[in-house]
């Protein structure tokens, strides 16, 4: 008589299906950590992290974790198609399970169009996401100009209104070894294991002027038809882009958009930068 213990074969279904329950798992406690991050400029100016992940890192695990459910979700619907089938169709012929089906399809529509018409409960769900994205963005350091991170440290020194060379000396001396005109201000950061609003920090205890500067003006050019043509300029102060409104010698008007720096007004309209 053998010892030797039966050959335990593969269990296929059962591996997919607990593959489907890790990835929805994984799906979940990205997808609340998503949920509750800040607004990617603040998270990427203070280096914003939650369980050690940045927001990049949460974003990326969530879209692959979500193709890894799809992929078991595909396979677990064929294993079981035989069982699936039989709650769509009876055996004697015509749909089964018609009252479920047909909630089924009322709830998802239900969850889509309360979603798109801003219905409560959803509008309550996505105003509790602005909330706490508001709140991060009270509490976060203010970036000088939205994506200042992404700039390059001439950009960023023009923009503040310091020269690059000032800048350039100025980091190098607090420990910023990378700092360099063509590097950004977040990669400059990065190699010094600090959040972008620390480099900054150090610039504005350096430069007390630096918030001051950040008011710029932006140059527009318009078209204008009025009884004659004219060649109109505006000048607007605003963030990242100044508007203007032209008025042309012929008594026409045209509106111009310009680049200018710092938030403000201009006499028509203000000029904002997109969140």
């Amino acid at each position: 008589m053998s010892n030797e213990l039966p050959k335990r074969h593969f269990n296929v279904k059962g591996f997919t299906s607990l593959v489907l329950t890790v990835a929805f798992l994984i799906v979940t406690v990205s997808g609340v950590c998503l949920y509750a991050s800040p607004r990617g400029r603040v998270a990427n100016w203070t280096d914003w992290t939650l369980l050690g992940l940045g927001k990049h890192d949460w974003s990326a695990v969530h879209m692959n974790s979500v193709v890894l459910f799809l992929i078991a979700a595909v396979f677990h619907l064929i294993w079981n198609w035989t069982m699936f089938w039989c709650y769509i169709k009876k055996k004697t012929g015509g749909l089964n399970l018609r009252l479920e089906m047909f909630l089924a399809l009322v709830i998802g529509l239900v969850f889509v169009s309360g979603t798109l018409r801003d219905l409560p409960p959803f509008s309550s769900l996505v105003a509790a996401n602005e909330a706490i994205k508001d709140h991060w963005e009270a509490w976060a350091a203010e970036s000088p100009f939205p994506h200042a991170d992404e700039s390059s440290l001439a950009r960023f020194a023009d923009t503040v209104g310091v020269p690059v060379e000032d800048l350039v000396e100025t980091l190098k001396r607090e420990g910023f070894d990378s700092a360099a005109p063509d590097a950004t201000v977040g990669q400059i950061a990065a190699d010094k294991g600090v959040a972008p609003s620390e480099l900054f920090a150090v610039l504005r205890e350096r430069y007390p002027a630096i918030d001051q500067s950040q008011r710029g003006h932006g140059m527009g050019r318009g078209q204008g038809q009025g009884m004659g043509r004219g060649q109109g300029g505006g000048r607007g102060e605003g963030r990242g882009r100044g508007e203007g409104m032209g008025r042309g010698p012929g008594g026409g008007r045209g509106q111009g958009m310009g680049g200018g720096r710092g938030p403000g007004q201009n006499p028509d309209q203000t000029a904002d930068e997109e969140p």
